[in-house]
């Protein structure tokens, strides 16, 4: 008895024929499968990308583009960039903000990256520079370094005791200096 070959869809061969960055002198002429991963890709807005923090102690960050509808919405460029951030989706009001022509603003103060993003395609290494918008507590995880325990840097509880007491030694050296001076 054979077996009919496997059947194909349209997401499989977006997934074996997409490219996070074609060349754009790359000819227009292809298989189908080329000009079906193409026309997805047109699709795409790659002013910005969408970033997920999921694994950001490990440094494994997993961009992508947005899509049309995002940025119709405004994600990625008027709320944080991250996937999985609480200000990633816009405040909706109500359903008559919906329909003005300007998209509500995020009310958290948002900064642009500029990230070198290395990846693997086809087998080769490849290198791009990708946008993404974030809030500080986002940008606090793209910017995460793993705590050094046996350095001499202090604890935030020790930063704290011995900023006090330094204060406490320089209030009390004042009033000793105001003393002498009198007697």
């Amino acid at each position: 008895m054979s077996r009919a070959p496997p059947k194909t869809s349209e997401w499989d061969v977006l997934k074996k024929h997409h490219k996070f960055k074609r060349a754009d002198d790359e000819a227009d002429d292809g298989t189908w499968e080329e000009r079906l991963a193409k026309g997805y890709e047109n699709k795409l807005f790659r002013e910005l990308a969408l970033i997920d923090l999921k694994h950001y102690k490990s440094k494994r960050f997993a961009l992508r583009w947005r899509t049309a509808t995002e940025v119709v919405d405004g994600k990625g460029d008027e709320t944080c960039g991250s996937l999985r951030c609480q200000h990633h989706t816009p405040a909706r009001l109500g359903d008559s903000t919906r329909h003005s022509r300007s998209p509500p603003r995020s009310t958290t103060p948002l900064r642009t990256f500029e990230l070198p993003f290395v990846y693997q395609e086809d087998g080769e290494r490849k290198e791009t520079m990708v946008k993404v918008r974030l809030c500080r507590r986002c940008e606090a995880k793209l910017k995460w370094r793993p705590d050094d325990r046996d350095s001499a840097s202090p604890t935030r509880r020790e930063a704290k005791t011995e900023k006090r007491s330094a204060e406490h030694s320089s209030a009390n050296a004042g009033r000793g200096d105001s003393k002498r001076r009198r007697g």
